[in-house]
């Protein structure tokens, strides 16, 4: 990749993640190249030539590498590591066992939330066998006296079920098959509290669900298609092209600091596998046509009168005539041109720098 397009990559990754501060360097720069400009002694023609060339539309946005199939696991009660069986970088199959508490207090908690449930519906049954003969004249005390029967045993019902949720999930369990990338700095004999829980997590990501997610100016969001090619240069890698293709569109804008909507498109890439690390940023290029073989001019020597484009050529006897053309393939810089004209002729961009 040359210093040119690396440049360029630059600006569209800034005019994207900081909108205003480049809006502000354009600012001072047109500026600056206005007053030198003015400070110049005018030519009033600009030339060039009709050239033949491969011509690729594409499509510019920025993203990052991330992870289509992913799991992060925590226990769901605070205890004591009994042990840890993975650390980072393992490779494990979907069902492995990879961290544990030691279960003696959870399986106490269990086995007390049994014996209270137990407990609780006999005294209900009692209080409901009190209370049979009752059903259409009951008093406020013994209302009180069944509602509360049925208020515990409904309580001790949902500790018990809590409590064998605790212990069943004091194991935690892979629900994929991936690489262990983090272990949430876990290890044998640690009390995980209430406060670390949330970071005490174990990552398992499968690196074989790798996608590139873009995401496009709503400008250019009508030109991106499922299946459509595409070319991904990670910043990792900046010399690099990693081929790929267009597996999904998003379906919910997200609006920008400038007011703009972008949406989300996921790449999925199909080859460097083994370089690929979620998080990676980087730029996609989606070809939107492409044409070989075509005659170009610089775009701004196309004019328009109103009802036809044209440019102006210069003959072999000096003469200038206009050429009307057909316009076709358009990039940032150039763009075909249909028409009575061949390879090399000599195009002129009259009153160039006049003011």
């Amino acid at each position: 990749m040359n210093n040119i397009e690396k440049t360029i990559r630059f600006i569209k990754r800034q005019l994207i993640h900081r909108p205003l501060l480049v809006g502000l360097i354009v600012v001072i720069i047109i500026g600056g190249v206005l007053w030198y400009t003015s400070q110049k002694p005018k030519s009033d023609i600009r030339t060039s030539q009709v050239t033949k060339q491969n011509l690729i539309e594409t499509v510019s946005a920025s993203g990052e590498v991330k992870a289509e199939n992913q799991s992060e696991l925590m226990f769901s009660s605070p205890g004591k590591v009994a042990w840890v069986g993975v650390k980072e970088g393992d490779v494990v199959k979907k069902g492995r066992a990879l961290a544990s508490l030691d279960t003696v207090l959870l399986n106490t908690a269990y086995q007390q939330a049994a014996i209270n449930l137990h407990k609780f519906e006999a005294t209900l049954d009692n209080v409901y066998d009190q209370v049979k003969d009752n059903n259409n004249n009951e008093d406020f005390a013994t209302r009180d006296k069944r509602t509360t029967a049925e208020t515990n045993k409904d309580y001790y019902y949902e500790a018990l079920k809590a409590a064998e949720y605790n212990l069943r999930n004091a194991t935690l369990i892979s629900p994929i098959s991936g690489t262990v990338t983090s272990i949430g700095g876990l290890s044998a004999g640690e009390n995980v509290t209430a406060t670390s829980m949330g970071t005490s997590v174990i990552r398992v990501i499968d690196l074989k669900s790798l996608v590139f997610e873009a995401t496009v100016d709503e400008v250019d969001f009508k030109k991106i298609n499922i299946g459509q090619k595409v070319e991904v240069i990670l910043d990792a890698f900046p010399d690099e092209k990693i081929p790929g293709e267009v597996v999904y569109i998003g379906r919910e804008g997200k609006k920008t600091i400038t007011g703009g909507v972008v949406l989300p498109v996921k790449i999925k890439l199909t080859s460097d596998g083994d370089k690929l690390v979620v998080g990676l940023g980087g730029d996609v290029e989606f070809i939107v046509d492409q044409k070989d073989n075509v005659l170009t001019v610089p775009r701004e020597f196309i004019k328009n009168d109103g009802q036809t484009s044209y440019v102006t050529v210069r003959q072999s006897d000096g003469t200038t005539s206009k050429v009307t053309v057909t316009t076709g393939l358009t990039t940032i810089t150039t763009e075909e041109i249909i028409g009575d004209i061949k390879e090399g002729q000599e195009v002129i961009l009259q009153n160039y720098g006049k003011k």
